[in-house]
């Protein structure tokens, strides 16, 4: 997900992801919007699996850069997922 939004990957952003029109004021400011589905088959899609992970990262995950993202993002217990 970080690789596709700091451009290291040939995908555009917009193909797989939507930001959150209000992010709330909890966390990042920088929530997805995650889409709903009735088929069964969209909820195993990368895209879809995801979001949840992204949208509950902490507030202090550092978005300025690649590599401060994955400095902070190492600190953050992601074994609930």
């Amino acid at each position: 997900m970080d690789l596709i939004l700091f451009k290291h990957v040939d995908l555009e952003f917009d193909d797989l992801f939507e930001w959150a029109v209000h992010p709330g004021t909890r966390g990042h400011r920088f929530k997805l919007y995650k889409k709903s589905s009735s088929i069964r088959i969209r909820q195993s899609f990368f895209s879809e699996r995801v979001v949840n992970v992204w949208n509950r990262l902490p507030a202090q995950i550092d978005f300025s850069s690649l590599s401060s993202f994955i400095r902070t993002v190492k600190k953050v217990d992601l074994s609930e997922f």
